[in-house]
């Protein structure tokens, strides 16, 4: 009998050996990783990098630093109200080392018109845009002071006149006039024979002016002429072939007023002729003319 209880309680300790040994328990755990692998995978996280203590050498470092560098985030373009959307609006080659996205393209502004140089120069001057002018003249001509003949050598006369206006409206021109003077049927000569006395002027010249434009249809001009005065009268000692031809100046001053857009205009026309020669060979008077003409 106590050799019974003695054989039970050996085997009891034997048993809960057995029981505390992890050689015996890792059967049991064995079954268990394999009825694991049985069943479907869930998500699995790979394990951490094991972290070494030992000190990393440079090259290992810039290594590290390239690896772990996180991948370039593409921006996403934004597409401009109006433009085309299959057409790329940076570069966006990423397989490139040097890669360089470009921002997108400004929509670019309208440039402002920028005048001419023709249009620049019609805008800062007055004027109607025509520089070419002809015209006719028609009025008389006071006689002033003595020498050539008691008559008056002007008179009644006629005139074509034409000119040209530069951008600066300085003008050149030429012209001409022609004057009917004065008659004397009743004169008699130095013996008392009755002898027709008779005198006239005709003139030539070319001119230079200045167009003031007070408005886009008023003009004022003040102009000299220089050319040649040539007297016709009855032959005498003094003038053996019957003419005096001497230079001439005549300053004077004119004004032109515009009819409308088609060119035409009317005005009047003032001068003080000045035959240069001798005094039994010229006459000084005064032109006072209106002028009709057209401009293009």
């Amino acid at each position: 009998m106590q050799m019974r209880s003695w054989a039970v309680w050996c085997l009891t300790v034997i048993g809960l050996c057995a029981l505390a040994n992890p050689a015996w328990a890792a059967p049991k755990k064995k079954k268990k990783a394999k009825a694991d692998e049985t069943a479907e995978p869930a998500d699995v996280k790979e394990p951490a990098a094991a972290v070494s203590d030992d000190p990393k050498d440079i090259d290992a470092l810039m290594d590290d630093s390239t690896k772990n560098k996180p991948a370039p985030v593409k921006k996403q373009a934004v597409a401009e109200p109006g433009s085309d959307p299959d057409k790329p609006l940076y570069n966006d080659d990423s397989n490139s080392a040097s890669a360089w996205e470009r921002p997108p393209a400004e929509q670019e502004k309208p440039k402002k018109k920028k005048k001419s140089d023709g249009e620049a120069v019609a805008s800062a001057r007055k004027g109607d845009g025509n520089n070419m002018n002809i015209g006719i003249l028609a009025g008389y001509g006071l006689s002033l002071g003595s020498g050539l003949t008691s008559l008056n050598p002007y008179g009644l006369g006629v005139g074509l006149q034409g000119d040209y206006e530069l951008e600066n409206h300085l003008v050149i021109g030429v012209g001409g006039e022609y004057f009917l003077g004065e008659r004397d049927p009743n004169a008699t000569n130095n013996n008392g024979v009755r002898e027709e006395d008779y005198a006239n002027y005709i003139l030539g010249h070319a001119l230079v002016g200045y167009n003031f434009w007070i408005s886009d249809n008023l003009i004022f001009r003040p102009s000299l002429w220089a050319g040649v005065a040539i007297a016709i009268l009855p032959a005498s000692a003094a003038h053996q072939n019957g003419m005096a031809i001497t230079a001439l100046l005549a300053p004077g001053l004119t004004l032109h007023y515009l009819l409308g857009p088609s060119g035409w205009y009317l005005g009047g026309d003032i001068h003080i002729s000045i035959p240069v020669g001798q005094a039994n060979s010229t006459k000084t008077g005064m032109p006072v003319l209106l002028t009709f003409g057209k401009r293009f």
